[in-house]
């Protein structure tokens, strides 16, 4: 059944939604896939604190990258342009996540945040590699299904999580600490090192890393072409609904 919001949509995008709702999945080539659980396994070593006590955002985009590149060139579509960003900015449309921008003359960015609002904590790994997920799905609508333009439907959400599920099936769970390991200290552990690991041991917040330089813009599309009307879809979370919106 649609959502609530198909009844506001013209005729023509009602077919577009409906076309989109049709689609369930999105069937990665199976050559693709052992090379892409190395990329999620590099992105989930990225998210963990380091032993300065925080993620690398360095290599979280790097990752992050990697996985949207291999995606889409094992179905043979361009590739967007990847950013990510440090805290996630709120406002009264609430806490975002990740973000997806197409112009018209077919360039395409995907941004996502790496770090909570709240407390400017890492966010957790499959959170995060979902949100990548979602802004793939939105790139996917318009280059491999070739969609007009892209709508959360039923169909659309069943595609990410069929994304997901394909880049999480070869990553083996993270390692529970055997009894006796958890509170071991590393044997070269510094003074400093051994506070973040208490205070971590206690729930309470570590440092935020830095917030590093943008990297050169000479790769994002705004640097080699003046602005241009296009469309931009975004994943937030409202506090109030706890819902998903779509921003145009």
């Amino acid at each position: 059944m649609p959502f609530p919001y198909f009844d506001s949509l013209s005729a023509k995008n009602k077919r577009i939604y409906l076309a989109s709702d049709r689609v369930k999945e999105i069937v990665l080539p199976e050559a693709a896939l052992s090379g892409l659980a190395v990329k999620v396994r590099r992105l989930r070593a990225a998210l963990s604190p380091g032993a300065g006590g925080t993620a690398s955002h360095r290599n979280t985009e790097a990752a992050c990258r990697e996985i949207t590149r291999a995606i889409c060139e094992s179905l043979c579509v361009a590739i967007p342009t990847v950013r990510v960003h440090e805290v996630r900015p709120t406002g009264d449309y609430g806490e975002l996540h990740g973000l997806y921008t197409r112009w018209e003359d077919g360039r395409a960015k995907i941004e996502v945040w790496m770090r909570t609002a709240v407390n400017e904590q890492p966010v957790a790994f499959r959170t995060f590699l979902r949100t990548l997920a979602h802004e793939i799905g939105h790139h996917l609508d318009y280059v491999h299904l070739a969609l007009a333009d892209s709508f959360h439907t039923e169909g659309f959400f069943s595609r990410e999580s069929s994304l997901v599920k394909q880049l999480l099936a070869a990553v083996p769970p993270a390692r529970a600490p055997k009894r006796g390991e958890r509170d071991l200290p590393p044997p070269d552990e510094s003074s400093a090192q051994k506070m973040l690991r208490l205070r971590a041991r206690l729930g309470l917040e570590t440092p935020v890393e830095a917030r590093r330089a943008a990297p050169d813009d000479a790769t994002d599309p705004e640097a080699s072409a003046p602005p241009r009307r296009g469309t931009q879809l975004s994943l937030l979370f409202v506090s109030e609904a706890g819902s998903e919106l779509r921003d145009s």
